[in-house]
């Protein structure tokens, strides 16, 4: 799936910081359907240095304009995009 076609299907769901790896945050939900959805943002070092936020603050998807997103369920993807 493409960045766009991700963002066009879950660019309105909301998500929250859950961890950093390695110049990377990452954000979550479990959605309704009971899967996983994880977006990552930055991806060097020079792209999260120049990030602000919030352990605790929620934003959509779309806000964070990630560059690598998917949505698990039962262990498998069910979509994913990654793009840098």
């Amino acid at each position: 799936m493409t960045k766009q076609q991700f963002l066009d299907k879950y660019g309105k769901e909301v998500v929250i910081f859950s961890y950093y790896s390695k110049f990377t945050f990452i954000y979550t939900r479990v959605l309704e359907d009971g899967s996983l959805l994880s977006v990552n943002v930055g991806g060097s070092s020079e792209s999260i240095y120049n990030m602000s936020f919030l352990a605790d603050h929620s934003t959509t998807v779309a806000e964070l304009n990630p560059y690598a997103g998917d949505v698990r369920c039962d262990g498998r993807n069910v979509d994913f995009f990654y793009e840098i």
